[in-house]
C-alpha cells in the first residue's frame, strides 16, 4: 500500500468518526429540544391552570363584595371585574383544551366546561334574584349552590396544575439525563479520536520509518571501493519506499554489471 493511501485511509477514517459524531450529536441536541419543548408548553398549561384557579378567587370576591351593600360608585367596578374574571376562566379553559390532548386531561377540561356553563346559569339566576330583590335566595344560592361549583371548578384546576407539574418534573429529568449523557459522549469521543489519532499516527510513522532505516542501513554499507558486490535492498512493501528500493537495487545491479565489464576490459588491456 503505497504511502499516500494510507494518509488518505487515516483521514478518511478520522471524517468518518467527526460524522459520524455530528450525526449523534445533533440527534441528542434534537431530543433535548424536544424535551424543554414539551417542559415549556406544560408550563404554558400550568399557568393557565393557575389562571382559571386565581380568576375564580376574583370572581368570587367581587361577588361577595357586590352581595356585601355596596357604596353605589363601586357596583359597576364590582360588576366589570366579576365579568372580566369569567371571561378569562372561559378562555383559559379554551386555550387549556386546544394546548393540551391528553386523555386525562381532556376529560378534566371536559368537565371543567360543564361546570363553567353551570357557573354561568347560576349567575344568571342571581343577578335575576338580585333585580327582583330576592335577598335571602340570592344569598343562599351564592353561599351554597355557586360555591359548591366553584370549589368543584378549582378542584379540577389542581389536579390539572398537578398533571403539568409531574410531566414538567419528567421532562427535566429526561432533560438532565439526556445533557449528562451528551458530556459522556464528547468526552468518550474525545479520548476515542485522540487514541484513533495517535494509532493511526503511530502506524503510517513506524511505516515510513521502517522503510527509511532499511534504506539507510544497506545505502551506508555500500562500498565503492569494492563496486563488484553492491548490497540489496529487501523490498517488502510496495509503497514509494518500495519504489526506492526497487531503484536502488537496479542501480546496485547495473553498477556491478559496468564493473565487471571494466574488470574484463582491463584484463583484455593487460594481455
Amino acid at each position: 500500500m503505497k504511502l499516500r493511501t494510507k494518509l488518505y485511509i487515516g483521514f478518511a477514517f478520522l471524517f468518518g468518526l467527526f460524522v459520524l459524531s455530528y450525526f449523534i450529536l445533533t440527534a441528542m441536541m434534537n431530543q433535548l429540544g424536544q424535551n424543554t419543548g414539551v417542559a415549556m408548553k406544560n408550563h404554558q398549561m400550568m399557568n393557565l391552570a393557575n389562571t382559571i384557579q386565581d380568576e375564580l378567587n376574583i370572581f368570587s370576591r367581587e361577588s361577595r363584595g357586590l352581595l356585601s351593600n355596596p357604596p353605589e360608585e363601586l357596583i359597576g367596578e364590582l360588576e366589570k371585574n366579576r365579568e372580566e374574571a369569567l371571561v378569562n376562566v372561559r378562555a383559559a379553559i379554551a386555550s387549556l383544551e386546544k394546548l393540551d390532548n391528553r386523555r386525562q386531561s381532556q376529560q378534566l377540561i371536559q368537565e371543567l366546561k360543564r361546570l363553567g356553563k353551570e357557573y354561568s346559569a347560576l349567575e344568571k339566576k342571581t343577578d335575576a334574584l338580585a333585580k327582583m330583590g330576592e335577598d335571602k335566595k340570592l344569598i343562599k344560592m351564592f353561599w351554597y349552590d355557586s360555591r359548591e361549583v366553584r370549589e368543584e371548578m378549582t378542584e379540577i384546576s389542581k389536579k390539572l396544575q398537578a398533571i403539568q407539574k409531574k410531566t414538567i418534573d419528567q421532562e427535566l429529568k429526561k432533560s438532565a439525563k439526556t445533557s449528562k449523557q451528551t458530556i459522556h459522549i464528547i468526552f468518550a469521543y474525545i479520548v476515542a479520536v485522540f487514541l484513533i489519532v495517535l494509532i493511526v499516527m503511530t502506524w503510517i510513522v513506524r511505516s515510513i520509518t521502517g522503510s527509511l532505516k532499511k534504506v539507510t542501513s544497506v545505502m551506508t554499507e555500500v562500498a565503492f571501493d569494492h563496486p563488484d558486490y553492491l548490497p540489496r535492498i529487501e523490498v517488502t512493501t510496495k509503497d514509494e519506499m518500495g519504489e526506492i528500493a526497487l531503484a536502488f537495487n537496479a542501480m546496485a545491479q547495473s553498477l556491478e554489471e559496468h564493473a565487471l565489464q571494466e574488470k574484463q576490459l582491463k584484463h583484455e588491456a593487460e594481455e
